[in-house]
Protein backbone atom coordinates (compact mmCIF):
# COMPACT_ATOMS: atom_id res chain seq x y z
CA UNK A 1 0.00 0.00 0.00
CA UNK A 2 2.87 2.39 0.80
CA UNK A 3 4.29 1.71 -2.66
CA UNK A 4 1.01 2.72 -4.28
CA UNK A 5 0.91 5.93 -2.23
CA UNK A 6 4.52 6.69 -3.11
CA UNK A 7 3.82 6.07 -6.80
CA UNK A 8 0.87 8.45 -6.67
CA UNK A 9 3.00 11.12 -5.05
CA UNK A 10 5.83 10.62 -7.50
CA UNK A 11 3.34 11.07 -10.30
CA UNK A 12 2.35 14.47 -8.94
CA UNK A 13 5.69 15.73 -7.78
CA UNK A 14 8.39 17.13 -9.99
CA UNK A 15 11.72 15.56 -9.10
CA UNK A 16 14.84 17.52 -9.80
CA UNK A 17 18.17 18.64 -8.43
CA UNK A 18 17.97 22.18 -9.78
CA UNK A 19 16.59 25.33 -8.27
CA UNK A 20 12.90 26.04 -8.68
CA UNK A 21 11.88 28.82 -11.04
CA UNK A 22 8.49 29.88 -12.28
CA UNK A 23 8.91 27.75 -15.38
CA UNK A 24 10.82 24.75 -14.08
CA UNK A 25 14.42 24.24 -13.05
CA UNK A 26 17.53 26.29 -13.74
CA UNK A 27 19.83 23.35 -14.42
CA UNK A 28 19.69 20.96 -17.34
CA UNK A 29 19.57 17.22 -16.90
CA UNK A 30 16.73 17.22 -14.41
CA UNK A 31 13.98 14.65 -14.52
CA UNK A 32 10.41 15.86 -14.79
CA UNK A 33 7.65 13.32 -14.57
CA UNK A 34 4.61 14.22 -16.64
CA UNK A 35 1.46 14.77 -14.59
CA UNK A 36 -1.67 12.80 -15.22
CA UNK A 37 -4.75 14.73 -16.31
CA UNK A 38 -6.20 14.65 -12.80
CA UNK A 39 -2.97 15.23 -10.87
CA UNK A 40 -0.78 18.05 -12.16
CA UNK A 41 2.85 18.28 -11.07
CA UNK A 42 4.10 20.61 -8.35
CA UNK A 43 7.54 21.19 -6.94
CA UNK A 44 7.84 19.93 -3.36
CA UNK A 45 10.59 21.67 -1.39
CA UNK A 46 11.73 21.63 2.23
CA UNK A 47 13.15 25.04 3.10
CA UNK A 48 12.49 24.65 6.83
CA UNK A 49 12.12 28.45 6.71
CA UNK A 50 10.10 30.24 9.38
CA UNK A 51 7.95 32.52 7.21
CA UNK A 52 6.48 35.75 8.52
CA UNK A 53 3.51 37.70 7.20
CA UNK A 54 5.88 40.20 5.58
CA UNK A 55 7.86 37.48 3.77
CA UNK A 56 4.68 35.84 2.46
CA UNK A 57 3.57 39.20 1.06
CA UNK A 58 6.72 39.76 -1.01
CA UNK A 59 8.77 37.74 -3.48
CA UNK A 60 8.47 34.03 -2.71
CA UNK A 61 11.12 32.90 -5.19
CA UNK A 62 13.76 34.24 -2.76
CA UNK A 63 12.71 31.66 -0.18
CA UNK A 64 11.33 28.72 -2.12
CA UNK A 65 13.63 28.87 -5.16
CA UNK A 66 16.85 27.85 -3.40
CA UNK A 67 15.11 25.38 -1.07
CA UNK A 68 16.05 21.70 -1.00
CA UNK A 69 13.88 19.80 -3.47
CA UNK A 70 12.25 16.77 -1.86
CA UNK A 71 12.33 13.35 -3.49
CA UNK A 72 8.72 12.30 -3.00
CA UNK A 73 9.71 8.66 -2.67
CA UNK A 74 11.84 9.58 0.36
CA UNK A 75 9.39 11.97 2.03
CA UNK A 76 7.68 10.29 4.96
CA UNK A 77 4.63 12.55 4.83
CA UNK A 78 4.47 13.07 1.06
CA UNK A 79 1.15 11.27 0.63
CA UNK A 80 -0.32 13.39 3.42
CA UNK A 81 0.94 16.54 1.71
CA UNK A 82 -0.42 15.34 -1.62
CA UNK A 83 -3.84 14.69 -0.07
CA UNK A 84 -3.80 18.21 1.35
CA UNK A 85 -2.78 19.67 -2.02
CA UNK A 86 -5.70 17.86 -3.62
CA UNK A 87 -8.07 19.15 -0.91
CA UNK A 88 -6.95 22.79 -1.25
CA UNK A 89 -6.90 22.53 -5.05
CA UNK A 90 -10.47 21.31 -5.05
CA UNK A 91 -11.51 24.39 -3.04
CA UNK A 92 -9.56 26.86 -5.19
CA UNK A 93 -10.15 25.26 -8.58
CA UNK A 94 -6.41 25.46 -9.29
CA UNK A 95 -3.34 23.34 -8.59
CA UNK A 96 -0.20 24.78 -6.98
CA UNK A 97 3.08 24.88 -8.87
CA UNK A 98 5.10 24.89 -5.64
CA UNK A 99 4.65 23.50 -2.12
CA UNK A 100 7.25 24.27 0.54
CA UNK A 101 7.57 22.55 3.89
CA UNK A 102 8.51 25.07 6.55
CA UNK A 103 7.02 27.10 9.35
CA UNK A 104 4.70 30.09 9.68
CA UNK A 105 5.37 32.25 12.74
CA UNK A 106 6.98 29.25 14.45
CA UNK A 107 4.19 26.78 13.61
CA UNK A 108 4.84 23.84 11.26
CA UNK A 109 3.23 24.64 7.92
CA UNK A 110 3.10 23.87 4.21
CA UNK A 111 3.20 26.89 1.94
CA UNK A 112 1.22 26.30 -1.27
CA UNK A 113 1.80 28.67 -4.17
CA UNK A 114 -0.79 28.97 -6.96
CA UNK A 115 -0.60 31.20 -10.01
CA UNK A 116 -3.18 33.95 -9.80
CA UNK A 117 -1.93 35.91 -12.82
CA UNK A 118 1.33 34.61 -14.26
CA UNK A 119 1.68 37.52 -16.72
CA UNK A 120 1.58 39.96 -13.78
CA UNK A 121 3.75 37.69 -11.58
CA UNK A 122 0.96 37.40 -9.00
CA UNK A 123 0.54 34.27 -6.89
CA UNK A 124 -2.01 33.20 -4.31
CA UNK A 125 -0.46 31.77 -1.16
CA UNK A 126 -2.20 29.22 1.06
CA UNK A 127 -0.58 28.31 4.37
CA UNK A 128 -1.82 25.10 5.97
CA UNK A 129 -0.77 23.17 9.04
CA UNK A 130 0.16 19.49 9.37
CA UNK A 131 -3.51 18.46 9.36
CA UNK A 132 -4.28 20.65 6.32
CA UNK A 133 -5.95 23.28 8.48
CA UNK A 134 -5.61 26.92 7.40
CA UNK A 135 -3.15 28.74 9.63
CA UNK A 136 -3.29 31.97 7.61
CA UNK A 137 -5.96 33.47 5.41
CA UNK A 138 -5.02 32.95 1.72
CA UNK A 139 -3.42 36.09 0.29
CA UNK A 140 -1.64 37.41 -2.78
CA UNK A 141 2.12 37.82 -3.21
CA UNK A 142 4.71 37.97 -5.98
CA UNK A 143 6.72 35.05 -7.34
CA UNK A 144 9.78 37.05 -8.47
Amino acid sequence: MAGVAAAAVIGTTVMSTGMLTATGTDRGGSTVLPPSASEPAYQLTDSNWNYTEQELSGSLLEYIGPAQIVDAAQATDASKIDQCVQQVSKKTGKFPFAVDQGFYNGQEANIMVFWQNQAKNTVRVHVVGPQCENVRKPAFARWK
